[in-house]
């Protein structure tokens, strides 16, 4: 899982914000599979701590990972040398 958070500006305003993220973004996340897992669950809570006026959020993202899953399989890293040549393998 990966959690984000994220503070508004004083200005901002939290309900735009949560409308943004629930009609836009969540939305437009990629929850189908890829080489190396997929999204599973998007979450966006609201933090109200006392003597906090600026609006605290927290993303969650929750990722599950295939078994042997590689972000650059051997086949793509021995790919064409005009294809590979401007990204850098370490």
């Amino acid at each position: 899982m990966i959690i984000y958070q994220i503070r508004l500006p004083k200005k901002q305003d939290a309900e735009a914000f949560v409308k943004f993220m629930h009609e836009e973004y969540f939305p437009a996340v990629h929850k189908g599979a890829t080489r190396v897992g997929k999204v599973t669950d998007l979450v966006l809570v609201q933090a109200e701590p006392e003597g906090v006026s600026i609006p605290l959020f927290s993303c969650a993202i929750t990722f599950k990972s295939f078994p042997h899953a590689k972000a650059f399989p051997e086949n793509f890293q021995k790919s064409d040398d005009h294809f590979r040549q401007p990204f850098l393998f370490i």
